[in-house]
């Protein structure tokens, strides 16, 4: 499957991207992409809302860029909600401003899982991680763009 989600991810870079990034350099940085570590896998509640959720604290890598995400995964009925912070420093997922972020975080309508937490959180987190491959070659391309 991970193949696949490589193709999807080549994909939809070409479409934002276009010709302002060589298919060379994507498939680079897209093969690069590289989860490092898992800190902390648990289930637990966040936000001052008290959500039961799937917490994970995860190293990535891409190409020479290296960062830490931290997420929060709640199911509310029939939907999955992910809240994703990321850093290049873990202790910044300590600061007062990222716990205020998670602790704002509300879901309208939330609606408790019947049967405690759905397997689909693995799909849910897949998902995520190509949607934060994305959100890192951007950062790399903004960055040599910078340079």
């Amino acid at each position: 499957g991970i193949e696949s989600q490589k193709e999807d991810l080549i994909n939809q870079m070409k479409a934002t991207y276009g010709s302002s990034v060589s298919e060379a350099d994507i498939k680079e940085y897209v093969d690069s992409f590289k989860c490092n570590s898992i800190d902390v896998k648990e289930i637990s509640e966040c936000t001052k809302n008290n959500y039961k959720c799937f917490h994970l604290i995860s190293n990535y890598s891409m190409g020479d860029y290296n960062y830490y995400c931290d997420q929060y995964s709640i199911v509310s009925g029939d939907k999955i909600y992910t809240l994703t912070l990321s850093s290049e420093d873990k202790a910044d997922f300590d600061k007062s401003e990222m716990k205020g972020i998670v602790d704002s975080f509300t879901i309208k309508d939330y609606k408790a899982p019947k049967n405690g937490l759905s397997p689909i959180l693995i799909g849910a987190f897949v998902g995520v991680g190509i949607g934060i491959a994305l959100a890192v070659v951007s950062a790399i391309k903004n960055k040599k763009e910078n340079v």
